[in-house]
């Protein structure tokens, strides 16, 4: 079978990346799961490009309570904004914005069923943000700029375990 460059794929698939897809229009796309064990979740992005503009935003999520043991569940939770402007031919400029947080007791799993601790807690909550800039003043040349801030807290907390703090 013979596939010339830029004609696509030979079989087609949702989240294919192809210029088959790349027009100018909003898009949504909306994924669920579902599993044993109460297993579930989730993820919704809206995205639109017009002309030298893209953006999107998404969302995430996932949390699992399995009964076959206590304080093995898990949460997450993501939220992603992004945008891309193209202001010239020789200009780029691209912004993202990603939230998440995570909430989990005691996932490790050792040959003692019974080896747990039943009251551990564990946090991650997180946001970074980025900034990039493309600048092309002439060609084979490119200046690329890129900031990213990143701000993370995690904690740990099992009760009558003493801390730093003195908690």
């Amino acid at each position: 079978l013979q596939i010339f460059e830029g004609a696509g794929p030979s079989t087609f698939a949702l989240n294919e990346f192809n210029p088959i897809f790349m027009r100018d229009r909003p898009r949504l796309q909306v994924n669920t799961l579902g599993g044993n064990n109460e297993t579930y979740g989730g993820n919704v992005v809206g995205s639109i490009l017009q002309g030298p503009v893209s953006a999107s935003a998404g969302a995430f999520r996932y949390w699992s309570e399995p009964d076959f043991r206590d304080n093995f569940d898990v949460q997450h939770t993501v939220y992603n904004l992004f945008a891309q402007a193209m202001f010239h031919p020789t200009l780029n400029v691209q912004g993202e914005y990603r939230y998440r947080k995570s909430e989990y007791g005691d996932l490790t799993l050792n040959f003692d069923p019974k080896n747990f601790l039943p009251t551990q807690k564990q946090t991650i909550e997180e946001n970074v943000g980025r900034a990039g800039v493309r600048f092309s003043p002439a060609p084979h040349s490119d200046i690329v700029g890129s900031y990213i801030y990143s701000q993370r807290e995690q904690n740990n907390f099992i009760p009558g375990v003493p801390t730093l703090d003195g908690g």
